[in-house]
């Protein structure tokens, strides 16, 4: 889920695990404060990635898998879940249209930010800051922070790895301000179930290219 500058919400059913899917949905619904009533219409935001020819593709492409995107200068930015075999640690950014049609997923660049384990390594979310200055990525056990980048290109910039110092299945994360992030996890055998934050100014930051 993300939001734009007007407050619309957009609610990604783009989970692709076995990269089987063509053609994936955002729906896009009004900010809460204009509906009037108990139900609402949604925009249905298609889009396909025109790089994938085959569904499933042969394991080492599996890089059609998505479950983290922002809204950022009047679109939408997707930022894909690698599940090659074997795993290269890949992420893809692509964009589209911010509306109601079908679009083809331009890609704007990759970026391996994490290559240490298949699984530890998987991206569930992102997060723009309020001041649209630095970008997180969240897997199991890092963040993933991107400043600095050129234009709408969030790889182009610094990237940096923040370990969090646990692994759990993490599934949310937000800015509460430019310097905060706010981030939960999934209870596992009685691990988990905890909102966290963190002060960015104050965590070890490890390059990563």
């Amino acid at each position: 889920m993300t939001q734009d500058d007007f407050g619309h919400f957009f609610l990604g059913d783009f989970g692709n695990n076995e990269n089987k899917r063509k053609w994936l949905t955002i729906y896009k619904i009004e900010n809460p404060i204009d509906i009037k009533g108990e139900t609402t219409s949604a925009e249905i935001i298609k889009f396909m990635y025109p790089e994938q020819i085959s569904y499933p593709p042969k394991e080492n492409q599996k890089k059609y898998d998505l479950k983290a995107f922002v809204f950022y200068k009047k679109k939408l930015y997707l930022l894909t879940n690698n599940r090659t075999v074997p795993f290269d640690g890949e992420t893809n950014l692509y964009r589209i249209g911010a509306y109601a049609a079908n679009h083809q997923a331009k890609k704007l660049s990759a970026s391996s930010t994490c290559t240490h384990h298949e699984k530890l390594c998987w991206i569930t979310l992102a997060a723009l800051s309020p001041n649209k200055k630095k970008l997180v990525l969240l897997d199991s056990q890092r963040l993933g922070l991107f400043e600095n980048w050129q234009d709408d290109d969030f790889c182009s910039g610094d990237a940096y790895e923040i370990d969090l110092g646990t692994i759990t299945q993490k599934e949310s994360v937000t800015f509460y301000d430019d310097n905060t992030v706010v981030y939960t996890d999934e209870e596992f055998m009685g691990i988990g179930r905890n909102a966290y934050l963190i002060k960015l100014d104050e965590q070890k930051k490890i390059p990563v290219r």
